[in-house]
């Protein structure tokens, strides 16, 4: 059952792209952005300014995830497909494993590719396309999110 919410995670990291063709944040070298709530806390650093890259970090009551945000850019003319080069790191810690030695599940999933297509005429708009696969390295099992 988690690996089925890991899943969800995954997918639902597509579904704000809806009507979202906005300029990225651009931060300088070094530059941090912090988030304190109740419910989690969240930390981004920009560690290199050509290519942008950003180290990500965020913890809440029962999980935390890491990732590397790492994207390389294909124009192709009429449109621009975006991959995220680095995997995403999640660890969970389920209430069954609390006396356990280890007591979290490691989970990886490696991003679906982005499309931003219509540049130059018509209404510019961002879909999701190819695939997504989630991985469970305590059990090994995975799934697969296929966007078309």
């Amino acid at each position: 059952m988690r690996l089925l919410y890991v899943t969800l995670f995954q997918a639902s990291r597509n579904f704000n792209l809806v009507g979202r063709v906005t300029k990225p944040f651009n931060p300088l070298l070094g530059e941090t952005f912090e988030v304190v709530t109740p419910s989690y806390r969240a930390i981004a650093e920009q560690v290199s300014h050509h290519p942008p890259i950003a180290a990500l970090h965020c913890e809440g009551e029962g999980y935390s995830w890491t990732k590397t945000n790492d994207v390389k850019l294909k124009f192709t003319g009429k449109a621009l497909q975006a991959q995220e080069m680095n995997s995403v790191f999640i660890k969970i810690y389920p209430t069954c494993l609390k006396k356990e030695k280890k007591n979290y599940e490691e989970y990886t999933f490696n991003p679906n590719k982005t499309l931003v297509a219509n540049l130059f005429i018509g209404e510019t708009y961002i879909e999701p396309f190819g695939t997504a696969m989630v991985t469970c390295h305590d059990n090994g099992f995975s799934a697969e999110v296929d966007y078309k």
